[in-house]
Formats: C-alpha cells, sequence, structure tokens
C-alpha cells in the first residue's frame, strides 16, 4: 500500500511575501506477514516407545519470543511461551497409551498486537501397537 501525502508550507520573504511550498511524500506502508513460516517439530525419546513411557514432541521457531501451541488433531492440548530468548518449546506426555494415539501439530504465534500464527508444522503420529511388545511407533509426516 502506497500512501501519497502533500504538505503545503508558507514561509515568508524579506520583502513581505509568502512563499507557498508543497512536499509531496510517498510513503509505503509494508503489512505484517500474515503467517509466520511453519515451525519444526521432532518427537523423543525414539520413533517407537513402549506404552507406559513418556514421550516429548520438541516444538522449534525460526526466532524467540513466541508462544508455542500443540494440538492432538484439531483438540488443541498445551500452551506455552518458553523463557529468556528460547526459541522450542516440549509438550509432554506421561505414560503413554492407546488414547495418546493420534496425528500431533504444534504452532507458534506472536506475543505482542498484531498476533500472528504461523502456519502448521509437518504432523507426528503416535501410533500404539498392541500384542505383546506393547511398543507405540512414532512416524513423521
Amino acid at each position: 500500500t502506497i500512501l501519497k501525502e502533500n504538505i503545503l508550507f508558507s514561509i515568508p520573504s524579506c520583502l513581505g511575501y509568502w512563499h507557498t511550498l508543497v512536499l509531496k511524500i510517498n510513503v509505503r506502508l509494508l503489512s505484517p506477514p500474515v503467517h509466520y513460516l511453519k515451525p519444526s517439530i521432532v518427537a523423543s525419546p525414539s520413533t517407537e516407545i513402549s506404552v507406559g513411557q513418556d514421550w516429548i514432541l520438541h516444538c522449534w521457531a525460526p526466532f524467540s519470543g513466541v508462544s508455542f501451541v500443540f494440538y492432538q488433531a484439531r483438540d488443541f492440548r498445551y500452551e506455552v511461551t518458553p523463557q529468556g530468548n528460547s526459541n522450542m518449546a516440549e509438550f509432554s506426555l506421561k505414560n503413554v497409551s492407546k488414547t495418546d494415539e493420534g496425528r500431533y501439530t504444534c504452532y507458534y504465534h506472536s506475543l505482542t498486537d498484531p498476533v500472528i500464527w504461523s502456519n502448521a508444522s509437518n504432523p507426528v503420529a503416535l501410533k500404539c501397537r498392541a500384542g505383546i511388545s506393547h511398543l507405540c511407533s512414532t512416524t513423521m509426516g
């Protein structure tokens, strides 16, 4: 968006006349981005975990000063604002069970107005396998 303005100045001369000057200003207004780039997401401790283990998602933004939001499918799970200059947050699932199965994503957003959201991270899927091993497998999409 370009804003065009004309500013008029009247300046007296030494002979008693007034001179009018027109100052033309073109100002380009930069709009904030609609969305930030998507964050990175990683699951740990590994791609396979046993039922009952803890599972942690780490989410990174390209810069600090943001808050992170974690979703399971389309359901809000958790929001965290890192302390200091950290650009990473983590979401822990304790004692993983079949009810924790699903696709997880994270987003981040600015802390000041205007609030700008990121696009969603690539999904990470937690899937528990039944059977003797009772392992949960993690896939990243």
